[in-house]
């Protein structure tokens, strides 16, 4: 059986999510210059009023690609603080972290599958990574409206056109997001 590398199995899952978001961000903004409202509508939008809205999704998305592979490296996360407001300064920030996570090199990543990572947060603890990232850059999809086009059932159409990882290397079990089932009625939220 071949060893893959803790490396293998972040770093290119962050970079293809975090691209996604990007497109996903250029278009909502495209659209919402086309249809004539205000692009700022869209960066406020939740799915309910406990949720965070899309800003608040792109930024925790960020922070856990991030954090995720500067904890598998041993060295602690590079602060980044939550200011955004519009549609450039996320895109900025989405870049940065790119940048951030593309700078690891697999041997730095090399015996972190053995070691422990916990985040400690009020009143809980986080184990690893993947899950997370595929929830917050999923709940940022989900906030993009399908009507005006810019979330097709079709899935990847919208997509940068990166190729996905093969499905053994793929923590994020049913692929990307929008390829996943539809919400069962015993979810939360519905697509």
């Amino acid at each position: 059986m071949t060893k893959v590398s803790m490396h293998a199995v972040s770093a290119p899952i962050f970079v293809r999510n975090l691209n996604n978001l990007a497109s996903m961000l250029s278009k909502a903004e495209q659209q919402a210059k086309t249809k004539g409202y205000d692009p700022a509508v869209l960066l406020n939008q939740r799915l309910a009023p406990d949720m965070f809205p899309l800003t608040k999704q792109i930024q925790i998305a960020c922070d856990h690609a991030k954090g995720c592979v500067a904890r598998l490296a041993g060295e602690p996360p590079e602060v980044m603080e939550d200011t955004e407001t519009t549609f450039a300064e996320l895109q900025a920030r989405i870049k940065k972290v790119l940048g951030i996570v593309q700078s690891y090199k697999p041997e730095q990543l090399d015996g972190s599958e053995t070691r422990e990572i916990t985040i400690k947060i009020p009143n809980s603890e986080f184990k690893f990574s993947r899950p997370r990232l595929c929830n917050s850059v999923g709940d940022a999809e989900l906030l993009l409206p399908r009507h005006d086009g810019l979330r097709d059932p079709a899935p990847q159409r919208h997509r940068s056109g990166q190729e996905r990882l093969p499905d053994e290397l793929s923590l994020c079990k049913g692929g990307p997001i929008s390829a996943r089932p539809a919400l069962t009625s015993r979810s939360r939220y519905w697509r």
